[in-house]
């Protein structure tokens, strides 16, 4: 009687295979969660309390941002947003000054840009403007138009303007560039004259 032999010969080489074939998918799939994880790692906004007030002098009017609480933040991480009737506008600390008005009071210390730590030396100074806001300190966003009779403020940023008149409607949003965390939003009512 015949008996029929079972041939194995073949399966053990199918199997190493398979193994491989699962093994390196597994490993591809590792890799491939782990940068996606990298990817996706974004940067965190600093959190801080900030409140704002309307300046206006004789010489130069904008608004001052007080620190109220927080994480210490960098003015040249900051953007500011306006809204005043259908007009809107953003701007941040490297959209300069407009060139016509920049004969601003002695008290400030700068006229090159909007974004001014309130008592830092002037921009080129031997160690260059202070741009870190630490709890307890404030900055202002200068307005272009100083010595206007302060019926509006004005802002020239470097793609558009904005004028801000006292019997509109005024919005601000000042917020970070990098992730759009907001700092601060409100209204911009008439100003608080400060010497």
């Amino acid at each position: 009687m015949r008996t029929l032999r079972e041939d194995h010969s073949a399966v053990s080489p199918i199997v190493g295979v398979m193994l491989m074939l699962v093994v390196t998918v597994i490993i591809a799939a590792v890799v491939s969660a782990y940068a996606a994880g990298m990817g996706e790692q974004n940067p965190k906004a600093p959190q801080a309390n900030l409140e704002m007030t309307v300046i206006t002098t004789p010489g130069w009017q904008g608004l001052q941002f007080e620190h109220k609480g927080g994480d210490v933040i960098d003015l040249k991480d900051l953007k500011i947003g306006f809204m005043t009737g259908d007009t809107q506008m953003e701007m941040g600390y490297y959209d300069k000054l407009s060139e016509k008005y920049r004969s601003l009071d002695q008290s400030v210390k700068d006229g090159t840009y909007h974004f001014q730590k309130v008592g830092a030396p002037p921009a080129g100074g031997w160690s260059g403007p202070d741009t870190y806001i630490r709890p307890g300190e404030s900055f202002m966003v200068y307005a272009d138009q100083p010595k206007t009779p302060f019926g509006f403020m004005g802002f020239k940023g470097e793609k558009s303007s904005c004028a801000l008149y006292w019997e509109k409607k005024n919005t601000y949003t000042l917020f970070d560039k990098q992730t759009g965390a907001v700092y601060s939003t409100g209204k911009i009512i008439p100003p608080v004259n400060k010497a």
